[in-house]
């Protein structure tokens, strides 16, 4: 742990036992204690015990005991989606290859980029500076673009544009870019490929929150012997301000987790730790809770659907976007973040179907694949 995160975990520690002592009165000794103990039980870490609310005694232990820890839930990760599986979706040219190939709707993959060789949809090279030109001039997409990184995670490196046109690129916040900007940008940072998209806008309902940043649905799927696929859980991951991504990191990156009801209303809508629940959306002020989410049910049975149709994947969280024509997959994901699926409810999830599948992995061998 570099001195940055150090200080990063110990402005956590602090804000988050403020909030916990003007709860309850416990100190932070009290509090520092008791996460050891939890930590050396369950394995959870600082950002777990305070969003799971372990510190709370007067909940029954059973329930504070259901939440799953992500030291615990890796190996089980490990297992449930094998090595080998794992890298095919972690790459993402690979992954919408196969979506594409199975017909679950994705983003149009318009090329490659690469700092050795890329390409474009018709095969050609996409990489100097002449061919990135080429290629920008030959598209026209008033929804704009994304480009990520081939292998990325969580987010980094993700730079959306909200229009294409005539060679012209505007990013979310409104600002031109160069082609030549574009091409140092793809060269300073440090990716070998680059996927180019088109860009999905968000369905006009969510225009009260943000108009112009696609929020996704977060669907867990398990898949059970026999081949039958089951609902895990579900969230909404709603973008605040204009970075493009929707990403949680544990509430850093600014966005919130919004629990879902079983018809795709918004509940309670969490982001840091140590930051009380919100009501209100913080860039429009619009009110959180009751909103109905298009095509919900849609974007349930896209996951479940492609659960089936990816068998060596057997716990997966699939981020699908709601557009403007019905639910997109944007992403699957092998490691689906126990946190994210937890904080929001505040419920854990090691019981029950999952429990069985997951103990059951463990009493492998080895992995199935």
């Amino acid at each position: 742990m570099n001195f940055h995160a150090i200080l990063e975990s110990y402005r956590e520690f602090r804000l988050s036992s403020r909030r916990v002592r003007a709860a309850t009165g416990r100190s932070r000794l009290w509090q520092l204690v008791d996460l050891l103990r939890w930590r050396s039980r369950t394995g959870v870490g600082q950002s777990e015990y305070f969003a799971y609310q372990l510190w709370d005694h007067a909940r029954p232990l059973v329930e504070r005991e259901a939440f799953l820890s992500i030291r615990r839930w890796t190996p089980l990760d490990q297992r449930l989606n094998p090595k080998p599986w794992r890298y095919a979706l972690q790459r993402k040219v690979i992954q919408y290859a196969m979506l594409e190939g199975l017909r679950i709707p994705t983003p149009e993959l318009l090329g490659v980029w690469g700092r050795y060789a890329g390409f474009d949809q018709d095969g050609r090279p996409l990489g100097t500076l002449d061919q990135l030109e080429r290629f920008l001039a030959g598209q026209d997409r008033p929804d704009g673009i994304v480009i990520k990184p081939d292998g990325g995670s969580g987010g980094v490196g993700v730079k959306v544009f909200r229009s294409l046109q005539g060679g012209r690129l505007v990013d979310l916040a409104g600002a031109d870019w160069s082609i030549e900007r574009l091409h140092r940008w793809l060269l300073d940072s440090g990716e070998a490929f680059e996927i180019i998209q088109a860009r999905v806008p968000p369905h006009p309902a969510f225009a009260v929150f943000n108009p112009v940043v696609l929020g996704t649905i977060r669907v867990v799927t398990h898949l059970l012997e026999g081949g039958e696929a089951r609902l895990g859980g579900a969230v909404f991951r709603l973008p605040i301000g204009t970075s493009g991504v929707d990403n949680f990191d544990s509430g850093r990156l600014g966005n919130l987790v919004v629990t879902l009801s079983a018809d795709g209303r918004f509940g309670l809508a969490v982001g840091l730790s140590y930051a009380p629940p919100q009501t209100l959306h913080p860039d429009t002020g619009h009110r959180l809770a009751g909103f109905e989410v298009p095509y919900f049910r849609e974007a349930l049975d896209l996951a479940l659907r492609g659960a089936r149709f990816l068998p060596w994947g057997r716990s997966l969280g699939w981020d699908v976007g709601i557009g403007p024509h019905g639910p997109v997959v944007l992403e699957v994901n092998p490691h689906w973040g126990p946190l994210l699926m937890q904080a929001p409810q505040h419920r854990g999830i090691w019981d029950g179907e999952f429990r069985r599948l997951a103990e059951a992995a463990e009493q492998e061998p080895r992995p199935f694949f």
